[in-house]
């Protein structure tokens, strides 16, 4: 069967990262956080984390497990902002708001925060062999991260993790053949980064 309003490369996305269309009901929820919440309260009871490194893609985001937005970038510096930018955040956090937009823009702001600085600390402790491995993986560095993620999870306390890593490029309208070689070769180094 066809997937109705799949009209615009967003609503196709949309689509494929919540499984509405395969479902027949219009989730919010992506494929990959319902795996992740059936994990988190079954059995098992799993301490599962979800990792978006492509912004707030749907397809990490479950009912019970929130997604942690977070770069891509395998920067490990933690988050260290200056005296300015302190008080800019402190002065959008620290306000009290009537709009439920600006009240949820806080707690994503506040989410997004905790997140990067709980990240960070679990990446500087990771595998040395994955910290100091060079090299330039390019668009596809977000998978270094991911190994790097992977190689810190004792540190994070997670039995099961989710990832979601978004790599752009692929709706080629010409010369297919030589952009599909030169894609999958990105695809190849960024997959030596699972490799020590």
């Amino acid at each position: 069967r066809t997937c109705p309003g799949g009209f615009s490369h967003n609503d196709m996305q949309h689509a494929s990262q919540t499984l509405h269309c395969a479902m027949g009901t219009n989730f919010k929820h992506g494929g990959g956080g319902r795996m992740a919440d059936a994990l988190a309260t079954g059995r098992g009871n799993f301490d599962v984390h979800s990792f978006s490194l492509a912004g707030k893609a749907p397809w990490s985001e479950g009912e019970a497990t929130r997604r942690s937005v977070i770069s891509g970038s395998t920067s490990t510096g933690g988050f260290k902002p200056d005296a300015k930018v302190q008080r800019i955040i402190d002065n959008i956090t620290q306000i009290e708001f009537s709009s439920v937009f600006a009240k949820e823009y806080v707690n994503q702001f506040d989410e997004s925060v905790n997140a990067y600085k709980a990240v960070s600390a679990a990446l500087k402790s990771g595998d040395s062999l994955l910290q100091n491995r060079n090299g330039n993986y390019g668009p596809l560095g977000s998978l270094q991260q991911v190994a790097r993620l992977i190689a810190a999870r004792h540190m994070r306390r997670a039995k099961r993790d989710f990832f979601f890593v978004g790599i752009g490029g692929w709706d080629m309208h010409t010369n297919v053949n030589g952009g599909l070689n030169s894609r999958f070769g990105q695809v190849d180094m960024g997959v030596r980064a699972f490799v020590a």
